[in-house]
């Protein structure tokens, strides 16, 4: 891209010899029918296979991946009680709107500075220094405020200023072969650590991008044509048809979790050759053959052809949005669960319940101050899956005891857990661990989503409480989660049962996630051996015939979780009330 408008402002050493609009529909052509075709299939794919739930957000994240904007508004929704990024069928297109967005901006900056001292020397120090202030903002913000460096431009600009700088470095020279084929080998020995080394855990994108954009980069200074690495068939096929397969990989990774297949070697494999099929169809039957039939049309055609076709995609993803995924398909009786929403408000979300970005000062407003003023004080301490506990214990703790609320996003009340994708978990517990010693609660209650922890690190939790003399510790067990929202589960199992009048179960087996059952037990012998007391979520909710998805009858108003476990107010209040007093 860097060397589309370079070439353009060498050609008539003024800016005059390179056209932004011209630059813009060459992307246009270049991104959008693809995308177009992607959406328009997942709309007609969705009406038959997904349940109104699940079409509606389809419908949302449809019209901001056309719009351009899915990067702002997987944002703004990023935090951890919204849909898991294994279901959002466009997730990867946050990074299509970030690079829409960067074509938006970077021709402009090297118009303005090729007019102001026109040549090379005067566009590399403007991209090194952008380079710069975006890498040293990703890295400052990553830790700090993790989704707006993950998703925002400003934060993500260096990794594609980067590609520029490879451009500009041989513009007019290139290495001998011997450096070449090192850079190379460095560049792949850079990718291979990468993948070894980087995962969830680490605080990204941050100075950890650094290493596989690095290794980029030196794969492209080397420009080896003749690599036995990136000059085989499979390599130039991959680039040949790379922004096709872009788009479909992640698609095709939702159906297999969609479908319960991702522990199947031989569905990934099939996932994989058709992910390859369909990148490969796209690219030509699609792609390639759009981009030439408009390069021959005239601008305004261009414009209004591509338009068109994103606004008549859009208007439908609209209306299924609108029409909370057309849930008229579904029987009535399952139309009010089908457009359940939950209001965050409850667990007190961004102020006690802290989001991961935010540190512990706010949690010194979380005391509630009770009706009758009584002295006792019990602290309920972990994250959301503590949180989801407050509504019931609030409602128990009335005119009898003062409650305490600390809690954080993904942070369980374990002692020195340093989390590098929560940077202040171990400060806020810290903090948390202060407040005992100093204000000493007369009962401490420790819960979490503890299947997906080393809870074993809790007992450093235990030991610390007890030798402080806190009279009363309560750790309770892991609550039922289930492999996708409980709504979703409900419905889909109603909607297949016909001959029953779609009635949604009481009880439900299927489609929760595994070790529940053992995790429980192993924490309770713990707590037994430990001398505290431990209160079995898995013994209220569940037995041999499955877990409650309702406290009472089936009905929107009963169910026991929003999402995939945590609990809805009726069924915070109707797990507490089976704690002992």
């Amino acid at each position: 891209m860097t060397s589309i408008v370079i070439q353009g402002l060498y050609r008539s050493k003024t800016a005059a010899g390179f056209s932004v609009s011209r630059f813009y529909l060459a992307r246009a052509r270049r991104i959008i029918p693809a995308l177009a075709a992607l959406c328009a299939s997942l709309l007609i794919l969705g009406w038959f296979f997904l349940i109104p739930i699940e079409y509606e957000k389809l419908g949302g994240h449809i019209v901001s991946a056309l719009g351009f904007f899915s990067n702002y508004k997987f944002r703004s929704r990023a935090g951890y009680f919204n849909p898991a990024s294994q279901e959002n069928w466009l997730l990867h297109t946050w990074s299509l709107s970030v690079e829409w967005q960067f074509y938006l901006v970077f021709p402009l900056m090297l118009m303005t500075v090729w007019k102001l001292r026109p040549g090379i020397v005067p566009l590399k120090y403007t991209l090194a220094t952008g380079f710069i202030l975006s890498l040293a903002l990703s890295v400052v913000l990553s830790p700090l405020r993790p989704s707006d460096a993950f998703y925002l431009l400003p934060t993500r600009a260096w990794e594609m200023l980067a590609g520029g700088l490879a451009y500009l470095a041989t513009y007019r020279h290139e290495f001998s072969k011997p450096n070449s084929k090192r850079l190379e080998a460095l560049g792949l020995a850079l990718i291979i650590v990468a993948v070894l080394v980087l995962d969830e855990n680490r605080s990204w994108p941050g100075i950890w991008a650094v290493v596989p954009v690095s290794g980029a980069v030196a794969i492209l200074l080397a420009n080896r044509a003749e690599s036995a690495w990136t000059g085989n068939a499979l390599s130039q096929w991959l680039g040949t048809h790379s922004y096709s397969l872009y788009l479909w990989h992640w698609p095709m990774a939702v159906a297999l979790g969609h479908l319960d297949l991702r522990n199947s070697a031989v569905a990934v494999l099939c996932g994989l050759i058709l992910t390859g099929l369909l990148g490969t169809l796209s690219s030509r039957l699609i792609e390639n053959p759009a981009r030439k039939y408009l390069a021959q049309e005239k601008p305004f055609v261009q414009s209004i052809v591509l338009i068109f076709g994103i606004l008549f995609i859009a208007a439908n993803a609209q209306y299924i949005k609108e029409t909370h995924g057309v849930n008229s398909r579904l029987p009535e009786s399952l139309r009010d669960i089908s457009s359940f929403k939950f209001d965050y408000e409850f667990y007190r979300e961004g102020r006690c319940l802290l989001r991961p970005e935010q540190t512990a000062t706010a949690l010194s407003l979380c005391i509630d101050a009770g009706h009758a003023q009584p002295s006792e004080i019990v602290l309920l301490w972990g994250d959301s899956y503590a949180a989801h506990l407050y509504p019931g214990l609030s409602k128990m703790a009335t005119g009898k005891w003062r409650l305490a609320q600390m809690t954080s996003i993904g942070c369980p009340p374990i002692l020195g857990l340093e989390m590098p994708a929560k940077p202040h978990c171990k400060a806020t517990n810290d903090i948390i661990l202060d407040w005992i010693r100093n204000e000493m609660p007369n009962r401490v209650i420790l819960a979490g989503n503890w299947i997906i922890y080393d809870w074993q690190q809790v007992s450093r939790t235990v030991d610390t409480l007890k030798s402080m003399g806190v009279k009363r510790i309560d750790l309770v067990g892991p609550a039922p989660m289930w492999k996708k929202n409980l709504s979703s589960i409900l419905i889909e199992t109603a909607w297949k049962n016909e001959a029953h009048g779609h009635v949604m179960p009481n009880r439900l087996s299927q489609g929760l996630k595994p070790r529940l059952s053992q995790t429980d037990r192993e924490m309770k012998d713990y707590a037994q051996r430990a001398g505290i007391n431990f209160i079995s979520v898995y013994d209220i909710l569940c037995e041999a015939g499955g877990c409650q998805a309702f406290v009472d009858e089936p009905h929107i108003d009963n169910l026991i979780a929003w999402d995939n476990g945590h609990f809805t107010v009726p069924g915070s209040n109707y797990v507490v009330s089976k704690f002992p007093p």
